[in-house]
């Protein structure tokens, strides 16, 4: 697995940061997440809207508009 390998690099290029590599579906992330996100509402003026990316209709995202372009190659 990648993520430990990661984890040494970070500690051995920064001598005394400490780095905790959790799975994306660890439930130890997954609770911490949830607490950013109520901080970032109650506390920070961020928007339910800003929280993760939404598309309006009509509106191309970055990953549709890179697959047109291999398309066209």
């Amino acid at each position: 697995m990648l993520l430990p390998e990661v984890k040494e690099l970070f500690e051995y290029n920064f001598q005394g940061l400490v780095v905790l590599a959790m799975d994306r579906e660890d439930e130890r992330l997954v609770e911490s997440r949830e607490v950013c996100r109520a901080y970032a509402l109650k506390w920070r003026g961020v928007k339910t809207d800003e929280l993760e990316p939404h598309v309006k209709e009509g509106e191309v995202t970055l990953s549709e508009s890179s697959g047109q372009l291999e398309a066209r190659r």
